[in-house]
């Protein structure tokens, strides 16, 4: 944002100093008597080499030059109607162009279109076949990098249009309604687990084993929102009623069918060299469908509004209602195969994969026939209540009512791992929001406002039925003279709520913790925490040309957990979070100004072992064994750190308006896995094992843009940029990634950007 606020500024400045004043002055007066306007601009860039993190929104997928053009025209007509038309990067991939048509305070037309494109950071080579459709073939040829394919990058293509208009009956009543269709299409990095072998795929398989194959999932769907809505306003009440309606489509089949080729090694009924004649059973392949995101639609009506009782008193409220629903047909059951008499086994094994997931015996229904109904009541009032006095309440009221038939779609038949079945859940919940504040002005320039915001969530059938949070909050303003004004906040807040309904509420006997099927730290949504917050901001001007701003906030949160019986050293403990910075802004001379800002942030969390099975239920301490797999009691304090350093130069040379940006930002994430002091360790073994050391990675930008405009004439102007950009990634997760199937995923640590433009702007 304030690099934009900072291009904008810019922009004003370079027009500003364009011209003489008296000229702009005479401009300005013609601008109002007559606000027709055309401008165009075409942009001309150079691009040494496309990096994937430069190009990731950039628009630019190519290297070389590259050509874009800018549209702004406004006609208004002695009739009161406006033409406008907006186009912003024509010609490149996120391209936007707007048209409009307006009668004023009569009807309004528009049309708008914009386009998207999101490249992935990684360079990948694989040769798996159909990647961004729903059916992939899976590289035959894994053993060597012989199999590795031409190098290639994942993206997402966005593309939405927008129909919208209005239509005033009266000074009371006004129609509105928009429609947008957007298409995304394109895949993203996934991976599926399945079995594969390390002898000939000619004969019989020398070795069976499980491993993980590139299966990028892709997105071909359709998004359609419709709105309408009908306004009623007077000076006292103002209303609005509408609909609308959310339509998510998935133009791909329900799963992603996965052929494994040589791949997969079920359990064949097979002689050495043939197979035939025996049924295969459902299921025997080792890589079945994934399920891609179904078919939904949401439907919304509401009434909103707002009723002033007085110049000082003002109640605003919002009622809802909204039905989802959710019906797509289910991936097809597996199915058996078998193979004619004689087949080669390597036929037999591209057979491997039929369709579908195994569903508990007696399930008819072909799809999950989802429903929830959302009933949502919102209402604030605001009130001066004297000259001094300011108050504000708000509450919220939402009832989500999952209707979804409840089926047991697994059961010992279908999956060994749920002897009794497993029946899908219901998500409903009912949640009541309140915001109560107060402001008093005192004397001395001080203001103090006290605030209480509390939050209940009722969520039946989970792991914890009920929780509130309660906070309480207060802030100090002060303006301390002409030129300083601070302030600060301070807020403590304490979420709690009703019993746990544990799995296992009560520890085996002799242990010291509850075993892991407690799951009592996740998810923390349902976790006992106390937060506490505070807020410092300074604004100062020492001087008339330097304006100074200061913030601080520091926020600390533990996670006190009192188990019925025994001792819960697990999960999340405690964290914190940390934000400082600085903005300045000096004018130099009237010409020549100068701004920069710092911020710096850090998170932190402590989180002990989710205890992991031990080898005995009495030693859950780990006490009398060697640490092994079995019993590693680790700990980690995670932290995440951000900083960004920003500095701006703009003034003149001769007939330039010139100007330089620079930016700076590093992100590092820190696992800091360490052995529980608290426990004894192996022999010579500071790590636990299994638990792993993790690096730390790192996101780094440099970026440089110098840039200068001329004025040829009152309607011709040209601009030159130039933009150096070094971005660093160092990321174990995909530093030479090698997936079982061959294909290798890459991110290069450092990639340089050089970009130099060329616009020309045209006024007609």
């Amino acid at each position: 944002m304030k690099n934009s606020a900072f291009s904008r500024s810019v922009i004003a400045a370079a027009i500003a100093l364009a011209f003489p004043a008296g000229s702009a002055m005479a401009d300005e007066a013609q601008d109002q008597a007559n606000p027709n306007r055309s401008q165009a601009t075409l942009q001309i860039q150079n691009l040494n080499q496309v990096n994937p993190l430069y190009r990731m929104y950039s628009g630019m997928d190519r290297s070389g030059t590259v050509g874009s053009v800018d549209v702004d025209l406004v006609r208004r007509s002695e009739d009161g109607a406006w033409a406008k038309l907006q186009a912003r990067d024509l010609g490149l991939r996120n391209q936007e162009l707007g048209a409009s048509y307006e009668k004023q305070g009569d009807w309004k037309i528009g049309l708008d279109y914009n386009q998207l494109t999101k490249y992935a950071p990684y360079t990948i080579n694989t040769k798996v076949g159909g990647v961004g459709t729903d059916k992939l073939n899976l590289n035959t040829d894994w053993r060597s990098s012989a199999g590795l394919g031409g190098e290639s990058s994942l993206k997402l293509e966005r593309t939405g249009t927008t129909l919208s208009g209005n239509k005033t009956f009266s000074e009371a009543f006004k129609f509105n309604f928009s429609f947008k269709t957007e298409d995304k299409k394109g895949a993203i990095m996934s991976s599926s687990i399945g079995s594969t072998w390390n002898g000939a795929n000619t004969a019989t398989p020398t070795k069976n084993y499980g491993t993980m194959f590139f299966t990028p999932q892709p997105e071909n769907f359709r998004h359609n929102q419709f709105e309408a809505s009908l306004d009623y306003f007077t000076r006292n009440l103002q209303l609005s009623g509408g609909y609308s309606g959310s339509f998510f489509t998935n133009n791909n089949n329900p799963g992603l069918n996965i052929t494994p080729g040589n791949n997969a090694i079920p359990t064949l009924p097979c002689s050495a060299v043939t197979c035939g004649g025996t049924a295969i059973a459902a299921g025997a392949s080792g890589i079945p469908w994934i399920s891609l995101p179904p078919d939904n639609k949401n439907q919304q009506w509401y009434l909103s509004g707002a009723y002033n009782f007085t110049d000082s008193t003002r109640l605003s409220f919002k009622l809802s209602r909204d039905h989802l629903t959710q019906d797509d047909s289910f991936i097809p059951a597996y199915g058996a195969i078998t193979p004619l008499v004689g087949t080669p086994i390597s036929a037999t094994y591209t057979q491997m994969n039929p369709p579908g997931v195994p569903y508990a015996a007696g399930i008819t229904n072909t799809s999950l026939g989802g429903v929830v109904d959302t009933t949502a009541y919102f209402g604030m009032l605001t009130s001066k209540l004297t000259k001094e006095l300011d108050f504000l309440a708000s509450w919220r009221y939402e009832n989500r009512d999952d209707k979804t038939p409840q089926r047991n779609y697994l059961d010992a038949q279908a999956s060994a791992e749920y002897p009794a079945g497993a029946m899908n859940s219901r998500e409903s919940h009912k949640l009541n929001r309140g915001k109560f504040e107060l402001s008093y002005r005192l004397p001395a320039g001080y203001r103090l406002t006290g605030g209480f915001d509390y939050e209940q969530k009722k969520t039946p059938a989970t792991m914890r039925d009920q929780v509130t949070e309660k906070t309480y909050r207060a802030e100090l303003r002060k303006s301390l003279s002409e030129t300083v004004t601070g302030k600060v906040m301070l807020a403590h807040s304490d979420r709690d709520g009703g019993r746990w309904n544990l799995l296992d509420g009560t520890p085996a006997a002799g242990a010291t913790t509850f075993s892991t099927s407690t799951g009592v730290a996740a998810p923390l949504q349902f976790s006992d925490r106390k937060r506490d917050k505070v807020k410092l901001m300074v604004d100062w001007n020492p001087v008339d040309p330097l304006n100074l701003q200061f913030f601080v906030e520091h926020a600390k949160d533990t996670y006190p957990f009192n188990p019925p019986s025994g001792n819960a050293r697990m999960g999340m403990t405690d964290g914190s979070s940390d934000l400082y910075g600085m903005d300045a802004a000096y004018r130099i001379t009237d010409v020549w100004r100068a701004n920069g800002y710092y911020t710096y942030n850090k998170n932190k969390t402590h989180q002990n072992e989710l205890y992991t099975p031990r080898i005995n239920a009495a030693d859950q301490a780990c006490t009398g064994v060697t640490v092994t797999t079995a019993c590693s009691p680790w700990q980690a304090d995670l932290s995440m750190e951000g900083s960004v350093f920003g500095a701006g130069l703009q003034g003149r040379i001769a007939s330039w308006d010139v100007g330089a940006q620079y930016l700076y930002s590093k992100d590092k994430t820190r696992y800091n896995i360490n052995f529980d002091p608290n426990f004894p360790t192996a022999a010579g073994s500071s790590v636990p094992a299994g638990a792993g050391v993790l690096p730390d990675t790192v996101y780094s930008l440099n970026r440089l843009k110098l840039y200068g405009t001329y004025a040829y004439s009152k309607a011709t102007q040209f601009r030159l940029d130039y933009i150096y950009d070094v971005r660093k990634m160092d990321d174990y997760t995909w530093t030479n990634w090698t997936f079982s199937d061959g294909t290798r995923v890459n991110v290069n640590p450092t990639q340089t950007t050089h970009l130099l433009g060329l616009s020309v702007m045209q006024s007609f």
